[in-house]
C-alpha cells in the first residue's frame, strides 16, 4: 500500500540534536513536541473515522494490521479534496503555488511542508551499511502556520463542490539544503482530520489526482 501515503521523517527531539543530525530542523522538533512519541521506533496513525492505530517495529503490524485499516479507511472514505501543486527555485526561493478543489461540501485547512531528499548522516549510530547513512523525506520547513499545538495549517475557508482555493507560498532555500534534492508536500484538512495528501518536486507540477481513482492499483 506505499503508493497510496506520503513520507516525512521527523529529525527532531533528543534522537535528532542540532549540530549532530545533519537532517535536524527546528520545525522537526516542532512536530516532535506536537506528537509528543514515547519512544522509537513507533507509529501513530490517525484515521478519518476516528480510530488511531498503534504499534512498534513488528511488521505483522506494519504489514497486516495497519495496511488493513489503511486500506479500509480508503475505500471507505476517498479523498474529500483534489491536490494540484507547482514549484519554481530561483534566486534562492522556493515558490508553492497550490490549488485545492474541493469534492465536499465543508471547510478546510492546508499545510505546506518543505522535504529534503539524499541528506548524508555519516555519522549514524546503528549504522550497517551506506543506505542507514542517508536520510530521504526529512522536513526541513513548515511555510504554512503552525506550533506545539496546531498542525492544520492555514484556513481555505469553506468551499463548496467544484471550488477551487489557491494558495502561494514563497519561502528562502537556506544554505545548507540541496535545492534539486527538495519536495513539496501539501495536507489538506478539514477542521479535525486529513483528507488528502500530495508531493511535488522541485521545478516540477503535479496535476489534481483524487485518491478515490486509484483504489484498484
Amino acid at each position: 500500500f506505499a503508493e497510496y501515503y506520503n513520507e516525512v521523517a521527523i529529525h527532531g527531539g533528543a534522537f535528532a540534536p542540532s549540530g549532530v543530525d545533519p537532517a535536524y530542523s527546528y520545525a522537526a522538533t516542532v512536530v516532535n513536541k506536537f506528537y509528543s512519541p514515547t519512544g522509537y521506533p513507533s507509529m501513530y496513525l490517525n484515521f478519518a473515522d476516528g480510530t488511531i492505530a498503534r504499534g512498534s517495529s513488528d511488521l505483522t503490524f506494519v504489514n497486516t494490521t495497519m495496511s488493513n485499516i489503511f486500506n479500509a479507511n480508503r475505500n471507505k472514505f476517498g479523498a474529500d479534496a483534489g491536490i494540484a501543486i507547482t514549484t519554481s527555485a530561483k534566486s534562492g526561493k522556493l515558490s508553492i503555488d497550490v490549488d485545492v478543489m474541493a469534492a465536499k461540501e465543508q471547510k478546510y485547512n492546508i499545510a505546506v511542508w518543505v522535504l529534503e531528499n539524499k541528506i548524508s548522516s555519516p555519522n549514524q549510530n546503528g549504522a550497517t551499511s551506506d543506505l542507514h547513512r542517508v536520510a530521504n523525506h526529512a522536513l526541513r520547513y513548515i511555510a504554512s502556520s503552525y506550533n506545539q499545538d496546531y498542525m492544520l495549517g492555514d484556513s481555505l475557508g469553506y468551499l463548496s463542490v467544484g471550488q477551487v482555493a489557491e494558495k502561494s507560498y514563497s519561502v528562502t532555500i537556506d544554505n545548507s539544503w540541496v535545492t534539486a534534492n527538495l519536495e513539496v508536500l501539501v495536507i489538506v484538512s478539514d477542521e479535525q482530520d486529513v483528507v488528502n495528501t500530495a508531493v511535488c518536486p522541485v521545478n516540477a507540477t503535479r496535476a489534481y489526482e483524487y485518491m478515490s481513482d486509484v483504489e484498484t492499483l
